[in-house]
Parts: structure tokens; C-alpha cells; sequence
């Protein structure tokens, strides 16, 4: 594989693409993509190789797998009125890129799929390795998305607390700022779709006669409040009654420990260790 910066690295699927054509999605994970190249580049020229992976491993399953794939099936069926076309080539392009950056790391497998994506291209090893394009860089949008991200996985974060099932859609009401409030709700599909909301309500701190809300389970994401009421998400009865026997297994656990401490045999006869660990 030719690491020189004086070859130039073609993508197939990305070479036709421009960034103002595409959907926030596509825009951060292109530049995300061109960030860790860069990372990578710079690792790799100072023979720091833990690094080099490190941000290989953080792009590929944190990033690509964990969010971009998930947000691109909201273009691939329609649901953001994109073109899925578009957002197919970014996934193709992706997969070839990210096999170009890991070959160094993983030859044998990345060869495997490679014959299977780009058979007429000979081997893997004889590509460049890809290069930084600038315009691809975009330090806006990737600030963007990561608040975006924020407030999924805050709301997210809400639902596994209060036990909500994972299917089960709740209310959102948002509180912050009216710029913040204005970026999400321009991107509310990926909102709604990600952490599984029924209704969002913006709220903005100059609404007159609002009250925060009472009964909500709540997080808050560079100042945007987020409220989620748990009539919502749980059956308020249901719910006690779970917590009371939770309490009476704890309090039957606390008596069981202080009878056994209360024996005079056992701590004269048990290990320090296990004596140590009951209390």
C-alpha cells in the first residue's frame, strides 16, 4: 500500500458527491471520515501505532456503525426526504475507505472483502492510502452532530432508568436556547427515530407562563433541559409496586446480614475476610 502524499486517492462512490448536496449526516460522517485520516496519517509518521488503531476503532464502531448507519436508513427510506442514491454511494464509499485505512492493521480480511467490493481493481495492496481533503472538513457540522448525538443519548440514558420498554415512543419537551432549539427541531426525524420519541415540544426560555414540568424524569445537555414526564413511560402503580418489593428484598437482606453478625459462633469461627464482606 502507497502511503505517499504525492498519490493521489480516488473513491469511485465519493469523487461525485458534494458536501453542500448532502444531509447533515452525511456531511459529519464524511468529515469525520477525513478527520481520522489525518489522525491516522499522523500516527502512522510518528510510529504511534496504539494510536493509529485507537482512532481507526473509534471511527469504524463508534461512529460509522454505531450512529451514521442508523441515520442513513432514515434517507434509504425516504423518511428525510433525501436522495437514497446519494447516501447509498456514502455508505459504499465509507466501507471502501474505511477497508483502505484498516489494511495495514488487518491485510487479510480487508483483501477478503475488498475482491468482493472493488474485484476489477486488483489487490488492496496495491491502492494509496487515502489522503486528507480539506473540503470535506467541516468543524461546524461536527459540533452540530455532537450535540445532537448529546441529547439522544441523554434521553436515551432517561428511558433505561426509568425501565422503559425499548419499543415503547414517549413525550419530549426541550428547554434551552432558541438557536439549540431551532437545530433540533430541523432535525427532529433523527430525533424521533433514535430515541424513540412520540412528541417533542420546544420550549423557549421566553415562553410566558411555563412551568417546568413536575413528575419528569430530567437531564440536562449544554444548557438544553430535557424533560421526559414518566406518566409516559411507566405505569406510575406498577412502578410502586415493583419498588415496595425491591425494598422488602433489600430489608430482608439487611436482616439476614445483622442476624449473622449478631452470632457470636460465626464471627468467632468465620474467616476475617467473610466477616469483612457481610458488613
Amino acid at each position: 500500500m502507497n502511503l505517499s502524499d504525492s498519490v493521489r486517492s480516488e473513491s469511485f462512490f465519493l469523487d461525485s458527491l458534494r458536501a453542500d448536496e448532502l444531509n447533515l449526516a452525511d456531511q459529519w460522517i464524511l468529515s469525520r471520515l477525513h478527520s481520522t485520516i489525518r489522525e491516522t496519517r499522523s500516527a502512522i509518521d510518528s510510529y504511534r501505532f496504539n494510536e493509529y488503531a485507537h482512532a481507526l476503532y473509534q471511527f469504524t464502531w463508534h461512529e460509522f456503525c454505531d450512529w451514521y448507519i442508523e441515520m442513513s436508513k432514515l434517507s434509504l427510506n425516504g423518511a428525510v426526504g433525501d436522495s437514497a442514491q446519494k447516501t447509498q454511494k456514502v455508505l459504499a464509499g465509507l466501507l471502501e475507505q474505511i477497508l483502505l485505512l484498516l489494511h495495514p492493521l488487518m491485510p487479510f480480511v480487508t483483501e477478503e472483502i475488498w475482491q468482493v467490493l472493488r474485484e476489477r481493481e486488483g489487490s488492496i495492496m496495491t491502492q494509496p492510502y487515502p489522503r486528507v481533503n480539506a473540503d470535506w472538513l467541516r468543524p461546524e457540522v461536527e459540533e452540530k452532530m455532537r450535540f445532537l448525538t448529546e441529547v439522544i443519548r441523554a434521553i436515551r440514558n432517561l428511558r433505561s432508568e426509568m425501565n422503559c420498554a425499548p419499543a415503547k415512543e414517549v413525550k419530549v419537551i426541550l428547554f434551552g436556547p432558541e438557536q439549540s432549539l431551532a437545530l433540533l427541531s430541523s432535525h427532529e426525524k433523527y430525533l424521533r427515530a433514535l430515541a424513540r420519541a412520540g412528541t417533542v415540544n420546544y420550549v423557549d426560555p421566553l415562553t410566558r407562563g411555563w412551568e417546568r414540568p413536575k413528575g419528569a424524569a430530567t437531564a440536562v445537555v449544554q444548557g438544553m433541559e430535557i424533560y421526559l414526564p414518566m406518566g409516559d413511560m411507566i405505569n406510575l402503580q406498577e412502578e410502586q409496586s415493583r419498588l415496595t418489593k425491591e425494598v422488602g428484598k433489600v430489608a430482608e437482606e439487611l436482616a439476614r446480614i445483622q442476624k449473622k453478625l449478631g452470632n457470636h459462633d460465626f464471627l468467632a469461627k468465620a474467616k476475617e475476610e467473610v466477616v469483612q464482606r457481610e458488613r
